[in-house]
């Protein structure tokens, strides 16, 4: 049934690139947040690193694989293990908000 009221999270999957190629899907919870919110939320971030942006945009991911759908994460979600994805994949990031964006905005995925 339609309703204009949405859950106040989502799960999909981001593929996370990696150098040389590879893409590593990831199944990751996002609060869901409404066209006034992420307006809101992107200025409030604007000036601010990305990462500390995204951590207000995921709620979570997996940290155990499922078979032929998608890899967790090596450790557990927390803003601390998003600063350390930051730092060592940064195109993590990136990942992330085009999923969001994607999900939520209907904007087109990037290769």
């Amino acid at each position: 049934m339609f309703t204009l009221d949405l859950e106040p999270t989502f799960e999909t999957t981001v593929r996370i690139p990696q150098p040389g190629g590879k893409v590593v899907p990831v199944r990751v919870r996002f609060n869901y947040l409404d066209g006034e919110a992420y307006a809101a939320t992107f200025e409030e971030f604007r000036a601010r690193p990305a990462v500390e942006w995204v951590g207000r945009l995921v709620a979570g991911w997996e940290v155990q694989d499922r078979e032929g759908q998608w890899h967790g994460m090596p450790m557990p979600f927390s803003q601390e293990a998003l600063q350390a994805l930051a730092s060592k994949q940064p195109r993590a990031i990136a990942a992330f908000i085009d999923a969001y964006q994607h999900e939520v905005l209907g904007l087109p995925l990037k290769n």
